[in-house]
């Protein structure tokens, strides 16, 4: 497989890579050990054009795909995972929203104003006259609107529940064993009336949030694994053994070439299924 970008696509990739080395390489750190992300960094990706990549023209956004932003995913995780995740999960969901021309919950969503977080569950809710209720586990905690997959009326969707809806408690998670940096949370929801919510009349919401969400996973193992590489690399080329550089060894080069061949095969993988699913 042969992918050629666009210079579009060239433009955005070179300027995430400039970004995330400039902008996280000296302090995802400290952001990990505080388990804090600044906000400023995220409305600057926003500002400089690769965060919010699939939000749909008719919402003030780009309307890119998840091809160009699995570009910019990868380069982002290089550096760090956690911070890629709190930059760029505010608008994840932001692709099935291409309908919709007005919604007065997502308000500002192309300023930053509004952050979302779509699930992605094993069996979505059947909406009758019980209230909601269910509980949600590693889910965006600064997220002001939850889409949560449900049918109604035989009907596949999504509903869209703001974070002040009575019943919705939010527990922020500390101590994580990685993504320290990434606002992670605890969805519980309790006793919400659903005749309250807006239900978005989707054919095949859940199985298609399954389907982006492990895109973007894999994207991000790939910029880790990348990360990985490069670290590794800069290290044997340090290391010296028996008077030369442990890079120069054949049996070194040629781990380093069968690690770079799996990120190689695993990107082409990615970018023909995100292709694809645009």
């Amino acid at each position: 497989m042969d992918f050629n970008l666009t210079r579009e696509q060239q433009d955005i990739k070179k300027a995430a890579r400039e970004f995330a080395v400039g902008e996280l390489t000296e302090k995802v750190l400290e952001w990990d050990g505080n388990e804090q992300f600044p906000d400023g960094i995220r409305l600057k990706a926003l500002e400089l054009g690769f965060a919010g990549l699939t939000i749909p023209e008719s919402l003030g956004g780009p309307g890119f795909g998840l091809f160009e932003e699995c570009l910019v995913i990868e380069e982002l995780s290089a550096i760090s995972a956690g911070a890629a995740r709190a930059i760029l999960e505010p608008w994840w969901g932001t692709e099935f929203l291409g309908s919709l021309e007005k919604h007065p919950l997502l308000e500002g969503i192309s300023e930053g104003r509004c952050q979302i977080c779509s699930l992605s569950l094993s069996e979505p809710f059947t909406i009758d006259s019980k209230p909601l209720e269910g509980k949600f586990h590693f889910v965006l905690g600064t997220a002001d609107i939850f889409f949560v997959p449900a049918v109604f009326k035989n009907k596949d969707g999504f509903l869209m529940i703001p974070f002040k809806t009575k019943g919705v408690t939010v527990k922020r998670l500390t101590s994580k064993l990685g993504l320290r940096a990434w606002p992670g949370a605890d969805l519980d929801i309790k006793g919400i009336d659903v005749s309250d919510l807006d239900f978005i009349e989707l054919n095949g919401f859940n199985i298609k949030a399954w389907q982006v969400s492990a895109l973007r996973q894999s994207a991000m193992a790939i910029g880790i694994a990348r990360g990985a590489v490069y670290d590794s690399l800069s290290y044997t080329r340090k290391r010296r053994i028996f008077g030369q550089a442990l890079a120069d060894f054949e049996a070194t080069k040629d781990k380093f070439f069968r690690a770079w061949q799996g990120i190689e095969m695993a990107r082409l993988m990615v970018l023909r299924a995100a292709g694809d699913w645009d």
